[in-house]
């Protein structure tokens, strides 16, 4: 069976639209800012001040990315319909790809696993509305200032990206938990 969903736009899948100079100045003062909070006497949580550095980091990018360094559109426009893309996608709607679908789950992947590690006692509802709340900012941003269409389903597709990125935290510290236990039986056994 043949697939009918358009492929097309991979190409500009990864772009930023974030300035070189920008976008790698803020990434080499991360890690500086990291270096420091390691090596750092000032630092007592280093664990946490680097997990707050990562955070704060990503929110830059993605900021920058979704609505400082975006073009502007001739109006602002709100697509309240849920499940918009999907339609847009299934009647070959220029410009609206899958890709458009994926990127939006994959750019909050990082924002629930980083929550997740910084708030270990959060469950994943409180990840879930966090990453709902800075989804609504940013659709809000780029309708107010004309970067972008804001849609419902971006904000569902973000919002599910965070809860992604809650579980595959808990899972990698379930896991981790595990292999430690494990490795320390094996010690225990010599």
């Amino acid at each position: 069976m043949a697939s009918n969903i358009d492929f097309s736009n991979f190409e500009g899948f990864f772009q930023t639209g974030i300035p070189d100079e920008i976008l790698y100045s803020s990434l080499l003062l991360c890690v500086a800012l990291i270096l420091f909070g390691i090596y750092s006497s000032y630092v007592k949580d280093k664990k946490q001040f680097v997990l707050w550095s990562l955070f704060v980091e990503y929110i830059l990018v993605v900021l920058c990315s979704t609505v400082v360094f975006r073009s502007y559109f001739a109006e602002a426009r709100i697509e309240y319909m849920p499940f918009w893309d999907y339609v847009a996608i299934a009647n070959k709607t220029p410009g609206v790809s899958v890709w458009d679908i994926i990127l939006n789950v994959v750019l909050f992947l990082p924002f629930g696993f980083l929550l997740s590690a910084i708030m270990p006692t959060w469950n994943w509802w409180n990840v879930l509305l966090s990453g709902c709340c800075f989804s609504f900012c940013i659709e809000s941003m780029q309708f107010i200032i004309s970067k972008g269409i804001a849609q419902t389903d971006d904000l569902m597709h973000n919002s599910l990206g965070a809860l992604l990125g809650y579980f595959i935290f808990r899972m990698m510290r379930k896991i981790i938990k595990r292999n430690r236990n494990n490795v320390w039986l094996l010690k225990n056994e010599r």
